[in-house]
């Protein structure tokens, strides 16, 4: 199941199957695809941060993990604005960002490093995330540890000589979730390896704020793709674009390199 995620309001979508994973970043601004059963870290280039994938875990269970700065990052909504400025708490500048999670007002300072929730927020989700991993993996080990007990049951009652086999199998996975569910494998282990990325076509300009007037792309009609800056824009706003190469974000150079 495909998971998205943000790094300075910018989205990375990770999509484990049984091939691989395949690597999503800036809706389809470049892509790439880790083989199945190939664990490690995995470094994104990215401006000012360390972006990196991480793969660990068993053939059978790997876990999949994006970091950033050394931070966890949970999946979570994407970046919001509000209609009006106002101020925010901790500062007082004034702002239309909004903590995608409470609705806050929220300047660049209050952001965390996803660019869509508040630092309160985004701690929150990534506790809360990586405890609901742990319970799904206790839940699943209870779940084996039920067919153990009614598999050796159903053999003492009938006596079929697969029953145990069966009983056995699932006291090993029981045993093993639990294994990985307290005592999970580190998942910094290793050398980071830099990721090729492949550059793909610009996404779509539509439904995102104008580079130049703030206000949302409505049509792809409309819209527009600077190229140098990788902003968007209306098509009347391009002639007077001021274009100046974000600070954060992508290293679309050195993936294109």
């Amino acid at each position: 199941m495909a998971r998205t995620y943000y790094v300075d309001g910018v989205e990375i979508t990770l999509t484990p199957h049984r091939a691989g994973l395949d690597i999503d970043v800036d809706r389809g601004g470049a892509s790439a695809t880790i083989p199945g059963g190939v664990l490690g870290r995995f470094s994104i280039p990215w401006k000012r941060r360390e972006v990196e994938v991480r793969r660990f875990g068993t053939a059978n269970a790997i876990e999949t993990e994006l970091w950033a700065d050394a931070s966890y990052v949970p999946a979570g909504p994407a970046p919001r604005r509000g209609k009006e400025a106002a101020r925010c708490g901790p500062h007082g500048a004034r702002s239309k960002g909004r903590c995608a999670a409470c609705d806050a007002v929220a300047c660049r300072r209050c952001l965390a490093l996803d660019g869509a929730r508040c630092a309160e927020c985004f701690e929150r989700a990534a506790v809360k995330e990586r405890r609901g991993r742990t319970r799904a993996w206790l839940l699943g080990a209870g779940f084996c540890a039920f067919v153990a007990v009614a598999a050796f049951a159903g053999a003492m009652a009938t006596g079929a000589e697969w029953l145990p086999r069966i009983a056995g199998a699932m006291v090993f996975g029981a045993a093993f979730m639990t294994w990985f569910a307290l005592r999970r494998p580190r998942s910094d282990a290793g050398p980071l390896v830099p990721l090729a990325l492949t550059r793909g076509e610009p996404p779509s300009p539509v439904g995102r704020s104008c580079a130049a007037c703030r206000e949302r792309v409505g049509t792809a009609r409309d819209g527009a793709w600077c190229e140098r800056c990788r902003k968007p824009l209306h098509a009347r706003c391009e002639a007077g674009h001021a274009c100046k190469r974000p600070a954060r974000g992508p290293d679309w150079r050195a993936i294109e390199a």
